[in-house]
């Protein structure tokens, strides 16, 4: 399911299918990016899963350029789409070699950085490391030069995604997600003026 045809279902399950009184995609993509964490909630209570070991269903796969910061004298990448807030996780899944999926870099949280510095080989034991900073990644012990790219495993915002793209989400699980976005979204829903009354009463 695309981005857009999940919008289109929605706007058309709610009986907007005319020119003149339409629901806005932007308003379906702005609540999907709500709904879809509190469905991988309720999805990890009725399988006794964690929310964690859920989200991985929703991830989308990546590649992100690798570039150097002349300011800071690191390196660093941006995420090529905004990712979503998931309270209790990071979005981010996995980072790592684009060419060797089993080349994995570590994740390192704000406060750790100073304390890495001064262990043995920066405390990654060699790897590469990486911290997240708004939607960009900077790398800890990256040589310059050795990667162009990095692949990036994470749970995108749908708002982010472009028009035409995929949204990975489980089939089981698509009309479960159009339900609860039509649910939240009734409430915004216009009625078409009746234009008989009103002219009535303006007689």
């Amino acid at each position: 399911m695309t981005k857009v045809e999940l919008a289109d279902g929605v706007i058309l399950l709610m009986g907007y299918n005319s020119a003149d009184k339409k629901l806005d995609r932007r308003l379906v993509y702005f609540v999907a990016d709500r709904i879809i964490p509190m469905l991988i909630d309720r999805l990890a209570k009725s399988q006794g899963m964690s929310a964690e070991d859920v989200a991985d269903n929703f991830i989308t796969v990546k590649d992100a350029d690798v570039k150097f910061s002349t300011k800071r004298q690191g390196l660093f990448a941006d995420l090529p789409t905004p990712m979503m807030n998931i309270a209790g996780f990071s979005s981010i899944r996995q980072v790592g070699d684009s060419q060797d999926e089993t080349t994995v870099f570590v994740p390192v949280k704000q406060g750790q950085q100073s304390i890495i510095k001064n262990l043995e080989v920066g405390g990654l034991g060699g790897r590469v490391g990486y911290r997240l900073e708004a939607n960009r990644l900077w790398f800890i012990n990256m040589p310059q030069g050795e990667y162009s790219s990095v692949m990036v495993k994470y749970l995108p915002s749908i708002t982010g995604l472009k028009e035409d793209e995929q949204i990975t989400i489980p089939a089981s699980v698509e009309a479960d997600l159009i339900n609860m976005i039509k649910q939240s979204l009734e409430e915004q829903k216009i009625t078409p003026e009746d234009k008989t009354v009103n002219n009535a009463d303006n007689k």
